[in-house]
């Protein structure tokens, strides 16, 4: 998912997992779709624009879903969605929250623990 055309300037210019794109741990093409699974919670926040954190909760738990549903995928490549992907992947969902103006709990919006 392209994420120049994100409306967010910030965003749309972020290297979204930078540090899980740069170990070799992680196949590059299963963490470029887990960015673009990143770009589409921000394009719907865009679009949706949710109105407080329970509606942003909605969003960022099914893209959990998805993320987690990676993690055969991750196995059959000799990688595992273990701590440190995990950890980036909730600091990315961090991110997005608080760019889109949102004080969210950072235990609520990410599940991927």
């Amino acid at each position: 998912m392209d994420q120049s055309t994100l409306q967010n300037q910030v965003m749309r210019d972020r290297v979204i997992l930078a540090d899980m794109n740069t170990d070799d741990h992680f196949p590059k093409h299963l963490v470029d779709e887990c960015k673009g699974i990143m770009v589409q919670v921000c394009r719907r926040i865009e679009t949706e624009k949710p109105k407080d954190p329970d509606a942003l909760y909605a969003i960022t738990h099914e893209a959990t879903e998805r993320l987690n549903d990676l993690q055969a995928t991750f196995e059959e490549n000799g990688s595992e969605m273990e701590t440190g992907a995990r950890e980036a992947l909730g600091q990315e969902f961090d991110v997005i929250a608080k760019t889109y103006g949102f004080e969210a709990d950072p235990k609520r919006v990410d599940r991927t623990a």
